[in-house]
């Protein structure tokens, strides 16, 4: 009898110990975001750059912009995105070739349209002092540029 209560003892014990690390594991915190952060330095101010690389997304920086690719970086693999900083003339010439297409449009500052090759494009002034813009592959429809969008973070 005292070996049928000692095993009762352990395993009462254990179901216990099983049941305080489900409670522990209800307030652990979310893992925080992997991400790759460099400065872009070609405009009129450094720009830091930071992408949530976590969302399967890679990323390759240069001093005027980042080349974005979905999953991994294969040096085979044609970017999903190309980001740049571009010189005030061009900015605005991008502007006005592209302000007459049924595409185009605004949005709160952002200029919106797809290029003559079919890729969304994205220009803006970083700061309102640094013109910005990005490309997006052919394959890349608006939600899924609104959602890489959201990956980045731009600090002036």
């Amino acid at each position: 009898m005292t070996r049928k209560v000692m095993l009762l003892v352990a395993l009462v014990f254990a179901f216990s110990m099983v049941l305080a690390a489900c409670g522990d594991s209800e307030t652990a915190e979310p893992p925080a975001k992997n991400t790759a952060t460099a400065t872009m330095t070609e405009g009129e101010m450094p720009i830091d750059v930071t992408v949530d690389v976590s969302t399967g997304l890679s990323v390759i920086f240069d001093n005027d912009g980042f080349l974005l690719f979905d999953g991994e970086y294969d040096d085979s693999t044609y970017p999903l995105v190309t980001a740049t900083i571009l010189t005030d003339e061009v900015y605005e010439k991008y502007l006005a070739d592209n302000k007459d297409s049924d595409s185009f449009r605004e949005d709160d500052g952002f200029y919106k349209y797809t290029s003559d090759i079919g890729e969304a494009c994205c220009l803006w002034k970083i700061g309102d002092k640094v013109p910005f813009m990005m490309s997006f592959e052919k394959s890349v429809d608006g939600d899924r540029a609104d959602e890489i969008v959201g990956c980045l973070e731009f600090d002036y």
